[in-house]
């Protein structure tokens, strides 16, 4: 596993984004060594919070990284992997990283994965920590690695067949626990999903259709570049195809060890682990008091003059119904309820609950939300200060488009609890006597 920050590597991190990301990572590492972990790696991402730093808190706190492609100066760091013993199982665990690290070189994850594997022993199954791209994981898992399933770091696993592994993308944002339940059955070399072999059947007949109807195009095609467009989807059809049956022969007659794979939603039902819940809650206590200006939320939505934005308490005057429509809305107590649970100056969340965050004239940090607190009217509408000097002449926009909603709402912030069309009559202008056409946008994310 690594710190859970998605994605690539980063621009360099200053200031009130580094120091709360660090804050984070500790609490994430802290949190790890409470619960005992047997392994982690770190991901190109997370060496945005500084090498160094990295390397210190990892020593520092005990935890057994494993990277088996990092070489700083003459010497590896941490080991490539390990061996633990688990329910009577030698389990390998082997890992790697990626990204530039200052002073280090981060060598070829396939030859050092080879060379680390080698030096495990015997070994019941060996689980790889994998936080590379889509790229450099589908090549490593190409190869004749001898790794029977890999955890990535935040990125999705190639398309089975591609790699010769089953491989797993690790959850963000601390919302779920992924389970992974291992069973093993006498004379297997493999290992497979539970149910794999039915998905991988109905999977063959949805891309035996397809195939099917591109042929059908192909024979009716009008032109050229038509028949040579359906002609390379025939041919990436048939490919799936071969792939898919080759995987699911490998899988006949059963002799394959089984992974039953489950989610836990961490959900208010779930009793926090006491020593876990302390120490996010002081995690949360020292990110405000790193930031108070960000939780002091009696402040006016006015803008100051010179902004393009004018701040909500502007467009009241003119637009009365709908300002009081809105106020009676989650958009209007947006960062309250953030402040509610301790994290208004969390930079992980804030921006969803305020306007017109890294936007030009708006508030690039926490710290500096002040009057752009709450999602205000030009959060859906566009800057508005034009148009409160001339209002005749000049016009936010009336009706916003879905895109606007979706910057945040995006599946993952809301756990996929938007809808548009069930969301948007809460918030419609048209529900205070406004003009039907004037809508607003679905209430924000209450808290990450």
């Amino acid at each position: 596993m690594s710190l859970g920050r998605k994605g690539p590597p980063e621009p360099p991190l200053a200031g009130e984004v580094l120091d709360q990301r660090r804050v984070k990572a500790e609490l994430v590492v802290d949190a790890w060594v409470a619960g005992g972990i047997d392994g982690a790696a770190i991901g190109a991402a997370d060496w945005a919070l500084g090498a160094d730093w990295i390397r210190g808190l990892m020593t520092r706190k005990g935890v057994p990284v494993l990277a088996a492609n990092l070489v700083c100066g003459e010497e590896h760091p941490f080991p490539g992997g390990r061996v633990v013993e688990v329910a009577g199982r030698r389990v390998g665990l082997v890992g790697v990283t990626a990204g530039e690290i200052p002073g280090c070189t981060v060598g070829d994850p396939a030859l050092a994965l080879a060379e680390t594997l080698a030096s495990l022993g015997e070994t019941d199954v060996v689980i790889g920590l994998l936080p590379l791209d889509v790229a450099a994981l589908g090549a490593l898992g190409a190869g004749p690695l001898a790794i029977d399933l890999a955890i990535t770091g935040g990125v999705r696993p190639p398309e089975e067949g591609k790699v010769h592994f089953p491989a797993f993308e690790a959850g963000s944002r601390g919302r779920q626990v992924s389970i992974l339940d291992l069973s093993w059955t006498a004379g297997a070399t493999q290992w497979m999903r539970t149910g794999q072999a039915a998905e991988l059947a109905q999977r063959i007949s949805r891309t035996e259709t397809r195939l099917r109807d591109a042929e059908a195009r192909i024979a009716s095609a009008a032109d050229a570049a038509a028949r040579a467009r359906f002609e390379k989807q025939r041919d990436a059809y048939v490919q799936q195809i071969d792939r898919d049956r080759t995987l699911s022969a490998g899988l006949v007659g059963g002799l394959a060890n089984a992974i039953a794979t489950s989610e836990v939603m961490l959900g208010a039902e779930i009793v926090d682990e006491p020593k876990t819940a302390a120490l996010v809650a002081g995690a949360k206590a020292h990110l405000t008091s790193a930031s108070p200006a960000a939780a002091s939320l009696p402040v006016p939505h006015r803008i100051r003059a010179g902004s393009p934005w004018a701040g909500s308490d502007a467009c009241a005057g003119c637009h009365p119904s709908e300002h009081a429509q809105w106020a009676g809305t989650p958009h209007a107590h947006a960062l309250g309820s953030l402040a509610a649970v301790n994290r208004a100056a969390d930079e992980a969340c804030w921006s969803c609950h305020v306007t017109a965050a890294h936007q030009e004239g708006g508030p690039n940090l926490p710290s500096a939300v002040g009057p752009f607190r709450d999602v205000q009217c030009e959060a859906c509408h566009g800057p508005a200060a034009a148009h409160v000097a001339a209002p005749a002449a000049l016009h936010p926009v009336r009706t916003p488009s879905a895109s606007v909603c979706t910057t945040c709402h995006d599946g993952e912030r809301d756990q996929g609890r938007f809808d548009l069309e069930s969301y948007l009559p809460k918030v419609s202008h048209a529900t205070a006597g406004g003009p039907a056409s004037a809508t607003a946008v679905p209430p924000s994310p209450s808290g990450e």
